[in-house]
């Protein structure tokens, strides 16, 4: 019994932080919640359902658009800011051969972390828990060998800004969870 007991310590001890994270991201959407609920009768643009289905349909569509290098595919979904930057990105990758290779991608889950509702509305934006999984690397197109990432399907942690535009929501940033605090996400209505 005693080794069956320490073989599944030896198993949890390596998520409890994973655990203890995602505990602090609950709390954090709770609180997005509660903003959501008492803002979106005022602003169908802030319907937690609305935000979490158009983050689903970014996530993908773009996922999709940059293994294709499709920059009209990327459009429909980034703000012009990050669209530029992106499309930057990839010409770069093109003229040094590198093609970035994303497939098997599953979106597990999704969480808005933080609110802002500006009276401003070209102000408002929020922020989004991804957690995903996909394989992902990135090849020499000249020699089709692996210059980074792996061929094994992998699960991360990232943020997503979604930034408001007229009334759709568009991906303005994404962030890495190793680049964020938690608590640097907040929930701010400016009083009409």
């Amino acid at each position: 019994f005693s080794i069956i007991a320490m073989g599944g310590l030896l198993i949890l001890i390596p998520a409890i932080p994973m655990l203890a994270y995602r505990r602090r991201v609950k709390k954090k959407a709770k609180q997005s919640r509660e903003l959501l609920r008492k803002i979106d009768d005022l602003d169908a643009v802030w319907n937690e359902k609305q935000i979490r289905q158009r983050a689903e349909e970014i996530y993908y569509h773009v996922q999709e658009a940059w293994t294709k290098t499709d920059y009209e595919g990327l459009k429909p979904y980034l703000t012009e800011h990050l669209y530029e930057q992106w499309r930057t990105r990839l010409t770069w990758m093109e003229l040094r051969n590198e093609h970035n290779v994303l497939d098997k991608i599953k979106l597990l889950r999704s969480a808005v972390v933080g609110v802002q509702d500006a009276s401003d509305d070209r102000k408002d934006f929020c922020w989004l828990y991804i957690e995903g999984s996909m394989i992902d690397y990135t090849v020499d197109t000249e020699t089709n060998s692996v210059t980074e990432g792996t061929r094994k399907k992998s699960t991360y942690v990232e943020f997503s800004k979604l930034q408001r535009v007229h009334d759709m929501l568009y991906l303005d940033d994404v962030r890495q969870k190793d680049d964020v605090n938690l608590e640097d996400f907040t929930d701010w209505r400016e009083q009409q």
